[in-house]
């Protein structure tokens, strides 16, 4: 079978069945799919397990689920995706392999460094297999197929983390350095906005001012509005609630 190099143009004369092969030519590390070549590409990255710990900590936190102790394992391996680019400028990544993360169905690939994938030199952490071919991930784009401008297979490095929630497990994913969180948990929400603090501070403001007129004399009035400030400030944690933020 003759193939034609996806960054040189070179043609190929493919005669063994491994889809993975090195271009004799540009030297580029290319996979065959359906006829035709594309670039295999993994994301160079370092690790950086604290960071991602405390990233799936917050997570965690705002969803309200279980980080007691046993519940957060921090795995690291490379997942494969078809990267693929649109001539609009858009792009999108999809699973390459079948995996138990379904939360990374539909994934932005973060910045990094990009280079070409040797399978004689594999990176340290696992490797996930190419399961999904091309064709069933961009099958179902329909009219776009003819806007697509480039396609890549890319392994990305992605941590996962098992969690539970109501005992029933979830998994909560980071793909790179990206600061995204892909989590099977629900997410977190912004609390509704209430009227009780509006109408403890208004309750406050009228005692402020009761207690100015009930009294006559600048000490007295001062000592007033100061033993009005005191209660206020004690009460207010349990009135309004303890602050907290959505992410």
């Amino acid at each position: 079978m003759i193939v034609g190099c996806s960054q040189c143009g070179a043609k190929i004369d493919r005669r063994d069945e491994n889809r993975f092969f090195t271009c004799p030519f540009c030297r580029s590390s290319l996979v065959l799919e359906g006829g035709r070549s594309f670039a295999c590409l993994i994301m160079e990255h370092n690790g950086n397990d604290a960071w991602v710990r405390a990233l799936f900590s917050e997570r965690l936190e705002t969803t309200g689920a279980d980080n007691g102790p046993g519940t957060l394992h921090i795995g690291f391996t490379y997942y494969p995706f078809w990267f693929i680019r649109m001539t609009d400028g858009t792009a999108f990544a999809r699973p390459a392999a079948h995996m138990t993360h379904p939360e990374l169905s539909s994934i932005k690939v973060p910045p990094g460094r990009l280079k070409f994938f040797d399978e004689a030199d594999p990176p340290a952490a696992g490797v996930v297999p190419n399961t999904i071919p091309l064709e069933a991930v961009y099958g179902g784009e329909g009219e776009r197929i003819g806007s697509i401008r480039r396609i890549d297979l890319v392994y990305l490095p992605v941590y996962s983390a098992r969690c539970t929630r109501g005992g029933t497990p979830h998994t909560v994913s980071v793909v790179g350095d990206g600061p995204r969180v892909y989590s099977t948990l629900p997410p977190p929400t912004e609390r509704a906005i209430s009227a009780r603090p509006l109408v403890f501070f208004g309750m406050v403001l009228v005692a402020m001012i009761l207690a100015g007129l009930l009294f006559d004399g600048i000490l007295p009035k001062a000592a007033a509005v100061l033993a009005v400030s005191v209660v206020a400030a004690v009460l207010s944690p349990v009135i309004v609630g303890p602050r907290r933020s959505g992410s």
